[in-house]
């Protein structure tokens, strides 16, 4: 084990809606319950739509801290913006008070103690590759202006990239992390300088126009300028790459090959399900506790 008894880990978690504030409970009480000796560990919710009764609200009595996203208002229309924002407003935060800062996207839930997610002090960041290649850079193909963007906006050197494997499609790729559920020390500073490229890459508009000439890229562009600052900032024995267990995206089970398709929950420490849970939980495997929780809390199949 990484000596999770001893380091402080702080999870965080977005709402920007009313559903993400429901799942974003659902996956509080989760970690509450089955989180072992990060049950207690503090959470912070960081509510990105400034509302009347902004999301949020309701989770005060299970959380450490609500805390209102801190964001201009230019970048806010740009997709994943806020949780650029959001990741280094709380790293900034939490910089001398935590070891380790967890960010867990809402539609999450927690089923057994994460014990990998506090590294050894040797390390830097626990994280997941990609469930699919998507805009992934394929690690024997040449850059496209996509990639050669993000390597430059990171002012970070693609031939130090390493290779990962996109879990579902099994494509080799430069180092391309999941960021729905992911780990760092905040002592490094890697969510601010995230903060700083993304910045910059929205404030040229020549070269916005050429790196993200449709959609998919706009919606990939915040998780490849990630993992491009995390190449730049990190070495890769600096990275752990968490088992398949952590951040299981049971949102794609169909997609996920059959010698990696579990049909038992038994065995995940944490999965994704994007909405939708009851419908993907009707072919699982349950343990009795944990299907008498979700029982309890509204979730039936």
């Amino acid at each position: 084990m990484f000596g999770q008894l001893v380091a402080k880990v702080i999870f965080v978690i977005m709402v920007a809606s009313p559903a993400q504030e429901k799942d974003a409970g659902l996956l509080i009480d989760s970690i509450r319950a089955f989180g072992g000796a990060y049950s207690n560990a503090p959470i912070y919710v960081v509510s990105a739509v400034p509302d009347p009764v902004p999301p949020g609200a309701k989770l005060k009595e299970k959380v450490t801290k609500v805390i209102p996203l801190q964001m201009p208002e230019s970048p806010r229309s740009f997709p994943f913006a806020d949780k650029v924002y959001a990741c280094a407003q709380v790293e900034e935060m939490v910089e001398k008070e935590a070891d380790w800062l967890v960010w867990l996207n809402p539609e999450m839930l927690v089923l057994a103690e994460p014990t990998l997610i506090a590294g050894p002090p040797t390390t830097a960041a626990v994280l997941r590759p990609v469930h699919l290649r998507n805009v992934g850079s394929l690690a024997n193909e040449p850059l496209d202006d996509f990639w050669q963007g993000v390597y430059q906006a990171a002012a970070a050197d693609p031939a130090r990239a390493w290779p990962v494997e996109s879990y579902v499609d099994r494509r080799q790729l430069r180092a391309y992390y999941n960021s729905g559920f992911m780990g760092y020390r905040p002592s490094r500073g890697v969510f601010r300088a995230w903060r700083k490229c993304f910045e910059a890459v929205l404030a040229d508009a020549p070269l916005l126009a050429k790196m993200c000439p449709d959609n998919q890229h706009k919606i990939f562009l915040h998780q490849a300028l990630l993992s491009t600052v995390t190449v730049g900032m990190l070495r890769e024995d600096e990275i752990i790459i968490l088992p398949p267990v952590y951040g299981y995206p049971l949102t794609l089970q169909k997609s996920i090959p059959e010698d990696r398709r579990t049909r038992d929950l038994n065995p995940l420490v944490t999965l994704i399900h994007d909405g939708g849970l009851e419908e993907l939980l009707k072919s699982m495997e349950v343990d009795p506790k944990l299907k008498s929780w979700l029982l309890e809390n509204g979730i039936t199949r």
